[in-house]
């Protein structure tokens, strides 16, 4: 049973507290906006919040189906070549840049500003994987609009005498990475977006496939 002290006490403490902190209404609600976020997910997660970007990864070399339809807001997209020491990557990832260029589906400008890039291309040597090249976008899952893009393109593979790839196939697999960096998936005939080899430039179905993904955009 309380004392007269200690219910004199409690009624003081209940008439500080403020009313609208106990008003649910008070919540504010996230905010999403397609603006670039310097925030990269490792792994899509199923409570993933609605404001946060998820990401996705697709691998040259591996047989593997990429899910949805992100794309950029835009038919365009800025490119950093973060790329040192290796004239032949660099000068594939440009014909590849160039070739996109040309099918008039979608525009790669190139940027030296590391920051106004919505995609940045690296180099990795690594044994560990079965991928030529690999391609992580992160994107806005309300809008599935791609917020940027990171495209590694694997030495270990491309440039290993021992795996005997061709100029050539170097650049297709520059060209089948920026083709996922834009939104498309793996297909299964002769496509640049075939998953392995890196046999195949850009096809009249990859250029068909583009402009279907950003009709809307040509038309804004």
């Amino acid at each position: 049973m309380a004392t007269n002290d200690s219910i004199s006490t409690l009624k003081k403490k209940i008439s500080t507290i403020d009313a609208s902190d106990l008003n649910p209404l008070k919540l504010v609600p996230p905010k999403v906006s397609d603006r670039p976020s310097d925030q990269m997910p490792s792994s899509e997660s199923d409570n993933q919040q609605p404001n946060q970007p998820v990401t996705s990864n697709s691998s040259e070399g591996q047989n593997q189906e990429t899910s949805g339809k992100q794309t950029w807001n835009q038919a365009k997209a800025n490119v950093f070549i973060d790329i040192s020491n290796n004239d032949e990557l660099v000068t594939a990832t440009r014909e590849a840049m160039n070739s996109w260029n040309k099918t008039g589906a979608f525009t790669f400008k190139e940027t030296t500003n590391k920051n106004k890039a919505n995609i940045v291309v690296q180099q990795v040597e690594d044994n560990t994987t079965s991928a030529a090249g690999v391609t992580t976008t992160s994107y806005n899952p309300l809008t599935n609009h791609i917020l940027k893009a990171q495209v590694k393109l694997n030495t270990y593979y491309l440039q290993n005498e021992n795996y005997d790839y061709s100029y050539q196939r170097v650049v297709n697999t520059a060209e089948h990475e920026l083709g996922h960096a834009i939104g498309l998936q793996h297909t299964n005939t002769a496509s640049v977006m075939y998953p392995a080899g890196s046999y195949y430039s850009i096809q009249e179905q990859d250029i068909n496939a583009a402009r279907d993904l950003y009709k809307s955009a040509y038309a804004a």
